[in-house]
């Protein structure tokens, strides 16, 4: 696998200190062939190595991070990141899910055992790579309008075992920043059966959404289409429970885990 991006820092932070390769591959414990490679994207350095350049170097884990952020890019599969690059550029974020919790709100462990199951053959390092993408992706959007409504049969379909489920409620319970709203499962009105989605609002497009499930996400763009979600959204935060009536559920279906 050909590391591009992280290969030029290397070499670009090499250079401004004045160091040579046979510095490097001193500091690193490589030998001096393997840093030219790994400056020329052929070759893919460890964790360790990459952790002694950037110490080194002096990058105060400018080095670390770009190794991290291409590796990151390199074991999502193609669905994965452009929802992320489309969530980056939006100023708000609703999610509707009557399945499972949206993968905002997902623990590594429930995103973990959902994923494990809809991609048994997907390898191990890309479930993990999905796994972080998707519970690490709240933070990247604090400060955007997010909401996230979830059908009340969600808090009880038990994902992997007990104590994953009291750890995915209390993490719910602990969130901040985003408004989670329940809808109960007597709702008069079959919207759940609209299965997960996501809609995105940007301050210099049109909106767009996104239909998911454990194993891939679609992006929808058609005018008509988004604009069906948004009803069905709109429909479903009509039959919520208020953000303290949620809370109090969440909490009641979190204690019955034992």
């Amino acid at each position: 696998m050909v590391r591009v991006s992280f290969a030029s820092d290397l070499k670009a932070l090499r250079e401004v200190r004045g160091a040579s390769r046979d510095a490097v591959a001193r500091a690193t414990s490589l030998s001096t062939s393997m840093v030219a490679k790994a400056e020329r994207g052929t070759r893919a350095l460890k964790r360790t190595a990459v952790e002694a350049a950037d110490r080194f170097l002096e990058a105060d884990g400018r080095l670390l991070a770009s190794w991290e952020s291409e590796g990151r890019a390199a074991a999502l599969p193609s669905w994965a990141t452009r929802a992320v690059e489309s969530e980056d550029r939006a100023v708000a974020v609703s999610a509707f899910s009557g399945l499972v919790l949206p993968g905002l709100l997902q623990t590594p462990e429930y995103a973990r055992e959902l994923l494990q199951v809809g991609n048994q053959d997907m390898p191990r390092e890309r479930v993990e790579a999905v796994a972080r993408s998707r519970t690490s992706r709240l933070e990247k959007l604090r400060g955007r309008d997010l909401q996230c409504v979830v059908f009340e049969p969600v808090l009880s379909n038990v994902v992997g075992d007990a104590a994953i489920m009291r750890d995915q409620l209390t993490h719910l319970l602990e969130t901040t920043g985003v408004r989670i709203l329940i809808l109960p499962q007597d709702v008069g009105s079959p919207v759940w059966a609209g299965g997960a989605f996501r809609l995105l609002e940007f301050a210099d497009r049109p909106p767009l959404a996104h239909t998911e499930d454990v194993v891939t996400s679609r992006a929808v763009t058609d005018a008509g289409e988004v604009r069906r979600l948004a009803r069905l959204l709109a429909t479903a935060l009509a039959w919520s429970l208020n953000p303290p009536e949620s809370r109090a559920l969440i909490e009641r279906k979190r204690n019955a885990y034992q």
